[in-house]
């Protein structure tokens, strides 16, 4: 799958982490001027951010799946062949 350009809402984890970033680089800042140790403080103060974000989408998907599935088995007019 390959995003077509100026198509933001085709990448919205990539656009999320952008905005999560520029809460503390904004806009021109100068990435060769940042030293590892800035880099790491930003990353683990997104880390849990990124990660409730990954947990709420798998609980999504999970719920969607089950539902899915007890549809099947409660609706007696769904054929399953």
């Amino acid at each position: 799958y390959f995003a077509h350009p100026y198509h933001s809402w085709e990448r919205g984890l990539n656009e999320n982490t952008n905005g999560l970033i520029r809460q503390y680089l904004p806009k021109g800042t100068d990435f060769h001027s940042l030293t590892r140790a800035q880099v790491r403080s930003i990353m683990d103060r997104l880390k849990p951010a990124m990660e409730m974000s990954w947990l709420q989408d798998s609980k999504s998907a999970i719920l969607r799946n089950q539902t899915a599935c007890c549809t099947y088995e409660l609706n007696p007019r769904i054929n399953i062949a």
